[in-house]
């Protein structure tokens, strides 16, 4: 029999074309695999735990018996399988070597059909005090495994190949390991949002995390100076306990994530941090825009037109204009992913399009998540959100700098109706395209 890996994470599907697809995700080499056709079905046997004279009779039947020892041979040595029997039955020549991609996060473009991605809220309590945090400090219920385990059991028949587990501080969850494992022991991608501080302190902790591959650890940095990045968690020390959990999980080869968000008092720290996450090969995500908390103070700390404009002109940055394009509006395409490939559920276990888009749902105790996934009523809160497009938005993409705005429906529902202009986003997009047209002039001198 055959034996998949404990370092990859894979789902198989049906395209609307009745095409056979199939992702995997190596932990280990960072690489993302798309099959199609009969090496999609072969792997979804594979993964189904069908016998080797099962997959030998299906191809001789199709006529890919003289490919099958090629292809698992390149499965193991791509490090998907362990070694088979199988390669002392079949016969022996030569195929064109599996196609591997390095950007993990590739999504499958299979329509509305399977329920891809599920961003799990573990709690909302924190051990840091962090300035710009959104989340209801009033809530103090947290995700049991055992409530939330028929959840993940049904999502998986949904077509889950993703999970992000998330807080508040997640890894302050009693069940936080045990819900982890599980995921991963389903050969789910997990992606963990963490602030580092009980990795760095539980030695324990974080060797159980590390073996079971996740994904990706996701780590809030917001400045390389240790004053700084502790006066706006809040926690003296913090941020060396965060750049310690880093180095630890360099050493152990776990893809990291370096997440910053940008206020009045870290806006010129980007350009450290980005050099940082460039030297350790990590990946790097820069965000302005905050999202409003129940005291509405947020927008005391909120970067200035200046930061923006310094941001957006700087070539070392990321978020330097001369490198991004503007935005192709096709009116007939969704206003967000939302809803067509992912789902939310918070530490009440309620049901949201995403964590910024709180449209109930349903909840996880009460209701059938493969009856909401799958309800075909357009006047569910589900079905209006599907059946939206951007041709819906009233008065966007009618300026010229409307092709510079990056609208979140959920980020805008804060303050108005998430269909109508949102006065943030318009004016981000003003300073992106005076900083565009900057870059421009300068370019042709």
């Amino acid at each position: 029999m055959f034996k998949l890996n404990n370092w990859i994470s894979t789902r198989c599907y049906k395209t609307c074309e009745n095409l056979d697809l199939a992702y995997i995700i190596n932990h280990k080499s960072n690489e993302f695999i798309v099959l199609d056709g009969d090496s999609a079905k072969i792997w979804d046997m594979i993964t189904s735990s069908k016998n080797e004279s099962a997959i030998i009779e299906y191809t001789k039947e199709n006529g890919c018996f003289d490919e099958l020892e090629p292809f698992i041979s390149e499965l193991i040595s791509l490090g998907l399988l362990s070694n088979c029997s199988i390669l002392k039955k079949t016969g022996n020549c030569q195929l064109n070597k599996i196609q591997t991609y390095t950007n993990e996060d590739i999504d499958p473009i299979i329509g509305t059909t399977y329920l891809q991605r599920l961003f799990i809220e573990l709690n909302y309590n924190c051990n840091l005090r962090c300035i710009h945090c959104f989340n209801d400090k009033s809530c103090i219920n947290e995700i049991s495994f055992k409530k939330i385990k028929p959840f993940i059991d049904e999502a998986i028949n949904l077509g889950l190949l993703y999970i992000t587990l998330s807080g508040g501080e997640c890894t302050l969850n009693k069940d936080f390991l045990k819900i982890a494992k599980y995921i991963r022991k389903n050969k789910i991608a997990l992606e963990i949002y963490t602030n580092g501080q009980i990795l760095n302190d539980d030695d324990k902790l974080f060797d159980n995390l590390v073996a079971i591959y996740p994904h990706m650890i996701s780590l809030s940095l917001y400045s390389m100076n240790p004053d700084i990045h502790d006066k706006i968690t809040g926690v003296k020390g913090s941020q060396i306990k965060t750049l310690n959990v880093i180095k630890k999980l360099k050493e152990k080869n776990i893809n990291i994530g370096i997440k910053t968000f940008l206020t009045n008092q870290n806006a010129n720290e980007y350009r450290d941090i980005e050099r940082f996450a460039k030297d350790n090969q990590i990946n790097c995500t820069v965000d302005y825009l905050l999202l409003d908390n129940p005291l509405k103070t947020n927008q005391q700390i909120e970067i200035t037109n200046k930061q923006i404009t310094k941001l957006l002109l700087d070539k070392e940055s990321i978020c330097y204009m001369g490198n991004i394009p503007p935005e192709e509006f096709n009116k007939n395409s969704s206003i967000c992913s939302g809803g067509y490939s992912s789902l939310s559920i918070n530490p009440n276990y309620d049901i949201y399009i995403c964590p910024s888009l709180k449209i109930l749902l349903g909840n996880c105790l009460k209701d059938s998540l493969t009856q909401i996934w799958n309800q075909k009523d357009i006047n569910t809160p589900l079905g209006q959100i599907r059946q939206l497009r951007k041709k819906d938005l009233k008065q966007c993409h009618t300026k010229e700098y409307c092709k510079y705005c990056i609208y979140c429906p959920g980020i805008a529902a804060d303050s108005n109706n998430y269909l109508e202009p949102y006065e943030r986003f318009c004016r981000i997009a003003k300073l992106k395209l005076e900083a565009k047209k900057i870059i421009d002039k300068n370019c042709k001198y």
